[in-house]
């Protein structure tokens, strides 16, 4: 659900770079909180989808991500570099459009040439009272500060109060390698729905998700997420679950909306149904074990995948949500 602007936007090639050639950047320094104060904590309110990785034990998933005019070496190159990142996407209207803090546990990030050395780069003052490196022509700001990197098209720093965390993020958090959750998601719900056929309209409200390490489980199928000519042999040890809670607003429109799923799982399985194939690849992870109602919510669990089939997954969607 985030993919639809982190794995796709145009502005990432320009994020990438700028956090790789700022890393040793030893320009001025502002005060930041610590990032123990929480994953999320240097975020803004009003975004449309926020999210969190470990980069190192999400890093299998992350290579396989396909993301549109950017050099996947160099992005590697760049995650290798730090240990965690969050970040959000805003509406098209807001100050900003991305917000994104990566930073490691020990020791400063290391790397290339500082931004001092460069013409395109200046220095700007923040709102905030901070001080950050802005270039026009890639149209991103950057802080390195130490041990942690601030990247946006905007202001790269916050203030006032962050975000205000959903109450049931942490019944997803626990052993999670990525997480996090999209806001008004029932436009791309049912825009990803509506491709088999049904004029869907879900009441969701919000959907918070999470990426774990699967336990011991075999992947649904054999050839899910493999390479074009591989085989089972060529799938990674690691296998990956996702999990999805859909908060809707109350319980019958979650009976009604596990009801409309149901309906939905018969149709991917009926080999006569007239849909695109690589849609149904996509949407029959998702369908393959009944969700479970709690109250206003629906808790969804996919099968294991692996690595890249975990990515395929957030790269169909992008495509089939818009």
């Amino acid at each position: 659900m985030v993919s639809r602007f982190f794995f796709r936007s145009p502005l990432l090639p320009g994020i990438l770079i700028a956090l790789f050639f700022s890393s040793c950047a030893s320009g001025p320094k502002t005060q930041v909180r610590d990032p123990s104060l929480g994953e999320f904590a240097y975020l803004a309110p009003g975004g449309l989808a926020y999210f969190y990785a470990d980069v190192n034990r999400a890093r299998p998933i992350l290579v396989h991500i396909t993301m549109k005019d950017v050099d996947m070496r160099q992005t590697m190159r760049i995650l290798r570099r730090v240990d965690f990142v969050s970040g959000a996407v805003y509406p098209q209207d807001a100050k900003r459009k991305i917000l994104l803090h990566a930073w490691r546990q020990k020791g400063n990030i290391p790397g290339g040439a500082g931004l001092v050395f460069s013409p395109q780069w200046k220095q700007t003052l923040s709102e905030t009272g901070g001080k950050y490196w802005h270039s026009e022509r890639a149209g991103l700001s950057v802080s390195i500060q130490n041990t942690q990197a601030f990247v946006s098209d905007g202001d790269p720093f916050t203030d006032g109060t962050p975000i205000s965390l959903p109450e049931k993020l942490d019944e997803l958090r626990w052993d999670a390698l990525l997480l996090g959750w999209m806001e008004n998601a029932g436009t791309p719900i049912n825009n990803f729905l509506s491709t088999i056929g049904l004029p869907v309209h879900i009441p969701t409200e919000r959907i918070l998700f999470g990426i774990y390490e699967s336990t011991g489980q075999e992947p649904d199928d054999d050839d899910a997420g493999l390479p074009e000519g591989g085989s089972v042999d060529d799938l990674p040890e690691s296998l990956y679950e996702m999990r999805f809670r859909v908060e809707t607003g109350n319980a019958n429109q979650a009976r009604a909306l596990a009801a409309l799923l149901a309906i939905v799982r018969g149709l991917a399985e009926n080999p006569d149904i007239n849909a695109d194939q690589e849609f149904l690849e996509t949407l029959r992870p998702l369908l393959v074990n009944p969700p479970s109602q709690e109250g206003p919510d629906l808790v969804i669990k996919t099968g294991a995948l692996n690595a890249q089939g975990i990515a395929l997954l957030f790269s169909r969607f992008a495509v089939y949500s818009q």
